[in-house]
């Protein structure tokens, strides 16, 4: 199979695993295609779990700047960043049973892996957002909505556990539902 004039881009970051970059890499070139390595973090060159560098030839630009996207499902225009004021880490996206509200989790601060995930609320008719758990001291670890959507159930790491919460829609107050153990990936049945 010839790639001639196909460009392709391989991700790396430190610690890749050498044989998923450098294989891929040369399979490709082979082919024909115009390979690209473009960093994850905004470094020059990265390193192998062995110390082996590579050099590449751009940056992704993103950092920790994940985003949810609406796509319309008929492919007729292109996808539309709907967290593009936030430049840090939004994820999780999970649209309520109405169909009216986003919710997903986001971080403030790019760059920083550890800061907290605080739930948000966008308006699909409006792109208002609202930080719905910002006065709450945890980080959200799943969201799905009750079938009423009232409210959401989320997963948050609590002292070695990492229980099930409600969180009221309206006023972000947060209930604990679960007791002792671990619980996550909650689906309302």
């Amino acid at each position: 199979m010839s790639l001639k004039g196909k460009r392709v881009a391989i991700l790396a970051e430190n610690n890749y695993q050498e044989m998923e970059l450098w294989v891929p890499y040369y399979r490709l070139k082979e082919e024909g295609a115009e390979v690209k390595v473009v960093g994850a973090g905004g470094a020059k060159s990265y390193h192998s779990k062995t110390g082996y560098p590579v050099n590449v030839d751009a940056q992704d630009g993103s950092g920790t700047n994940n985003a949810n996207f609406a796509t319309p499902t008929d492919g007729a225009s292109a996808p539309v960043n709907l967290t593009a004021a936030n430049h840090a880490t939004d994820n999780l996206p999970a649209v309520s049973p109405d169909g009216r509200t986003l919710a997903y989790f986001a971080m403030a601060r790019p760059g920083y892996e550890a800061d907290r995930q605080v739930l948000q609320l966008r308006d699909l008719a409006t792109g208002k957002t609202r930080a719905l758990t910002q006065s709450w001291d945890r980080s959200v670890g799943s969201i799905a909505w009750s079938k009423d959507g009232r409210s959401l159930l989320v997963t948050a790491e609590d002292t070695l556990e990492q229980p099930v919460v409600r969180v009221d829609a309206r006023t972000g107050a947060v209930t604990r539902l679960t007791g002792d153990g671990h619980f996550d990936n909650v689906r309302v049945l």
